[in-house]
């Protein structure tokens, strides 16, 4: 029986850089192997997150001043993303899942969408290879930025003016990713064992640079990833 994933609601640029769809296994579809899965994923949340009670007020954001001298009320802002994922089990070996997405934060008036396609096929029981080719528009140089030191995403959503975020601009971006996901032979208190190793090539699509920290149009990464399942009883 061969293991589908399901879709990332984020792809291409915006989520970790995976050949899976996602880390966690979710079985779909059903036999016959020809079946087509649509989901469609339609939302809107605020621009930053946090509550406090202040007199018997819930203030979803009390701590703006920064963002609001910028221009920008967090607590009426609205960031809408919609995601559209259809999955086709070609045959008992090769799954097809192509996810296209919308993204817009009134607040800043950005917008940005891509769309990303994965083909995997199980080579056997416990082998399987996962392409995947991406490209993803962030129009106003919003969505996608890199943080050169390791608490500065959180400084940036803190507020903090001491924060450096370094945002790729105006960029469309492409990549392309080949993975493996290895189950081999384990003990029964850690079957499910899967490693993922995996090799991806990231690049602007319009001259600019984006990676290393603005000097670089392209980068390759080498990554892998270990998933232990287990059971708390």
């Amino acid at each position: 029986m061969v293991d589908e994933v399901m879709p990332p609601i984020i792809g291409t640029a915006m989520r970790c850089m995976t050949s899976e769809p996602v880390p966690v296994l979710h079985m779909i579809g059903m036999r016959p192997a020809t079946i087509a899965t649509t989901v469609i994923i339609l939302g809107r949340t605020r621009s930053t997150a946090g509550t406090l009670y202040r007199q018997r007020r819930l203030v979803e954001n009390p701590n703006v001043t920064p963002v609001i001298l910028a221009g920008v009320d967090p607590n009426s802002a609205l960031r809408y993303l919609n995601d559209v994922t259809v999955v086709w089990k070609a045959t008992d070996k090769l799954t097809l899942t192509t996810d296209v997405n919308y993204i817009r934060d009134d607040g800043f008036n950005a917008t940005g969408y891509g769309v990303a396609q994965y083909a995997t096929y199980a080579i056997n029981d416990w082998l399987k290879i996962t392409g995947r080719g991406e490209i993803w528009r962030d129009n106003n140089g919003f969505f996608v930025a890199s943080f050169p030191g390791n608490l500065d995403f959180v400084g940036i959503e803190h507020g903090n003016p001491l924060a450096v975020a370094i945002s790729g601009g105006a960029t469309t971006y492409g990549a392309l990713t080949v993975g493996l996901a290895i189950k081999p032979p384990v003990p029964k208190q850690i079957e499910g064992l899967v490693i993922r190793p995996e090799i991806r090539y990231d690049a602007s699509l319009n001259n600019t640079t984006p990676f290393g920290g603005g000097t670089k149009s392209s980068q390759w990464t080498f990554a892998s990833d270990l998933i232990i399942p287990f059971t708390i009883k």
